[in-house]
């Protein structure tokens, strides 16, 4: 399921292999709003930076963020608070940081329903993704608590173990889920 499609149905997942179709199936989740019931991505970038000093690093860069607003460019926007919210950070902090946070949303912030529909998917032998915008600094963690099988996600580039700020390829979002 991705962030375009409407909620799961109160069904069991589909049985889509036919005794001739032995072709794997696998069930693709988003995350924010689909299997958690509001956003991750801003909540975890505070808890490992103060608001106050994201918003200042933003706010010194008026010339690149001012554009990204206007056009309403959400992956810009996530490129210049990631710089803000993680660069100089050691990678292991963000990590552990990843997984406390992956504990909390797996303990307050699932959707029961998307998540009876997780585990019907495993039960029928499905493998289980997550394909998200969010970090994987999270993301793998939150993966491991509900035995998903893979993550998809925004990933964090690092350097000698400092993350840099800049996003390790795209933000996973859009086209590029």
């Amino acid at each position: 399921m991705t962030g375009g499609e409407s909620g799961p149905d109160d069904s069991a997942p589909p049985d889509t292999a036919s005794a001739d179709d032995q072709r794997p199936v696998v069930a693709a989740f988003d995350v924010d709003g689909t299997i958690t019931e509001r956003d991750c991505v801003v909540p975890f970038m505070r808890r490992v930076r103060s608001p106050l000093v994201i918003s200042g690093r933003l706010g010194r860069r008026p010339h690149r963020l001012l554009p990204a607003v206007v056009h309403r460019d959400r992956d810009r926007i996530k490129e210049l608070a990631a710089v803000a919210a993680f660069r100089g950070l050691l990678e292991r902090d963000v990590l552990d940081a990843g997984a406390e946070f992956a504990r909390h949303v797996h303990d307050r912030w699932l959707r029961s329903d998307v998540i009876e529909h997780l585990r019907g998917h495993q039960a029928a032998g499905h493998t289980t993704v997550f394909v998200s915008a969010s970090f994987e600094a999270y993301l793998e963690p939150l993966a491991s608590l509900l035995g998903v099988d893979g993550v998809v996600a925004t990933r964090l580039a690092a350097s000698d173990g400092v993350l840099t700020g800049r996003l390790e390829g795209a933000n996973c979002r859009g086209a590029e889920k």
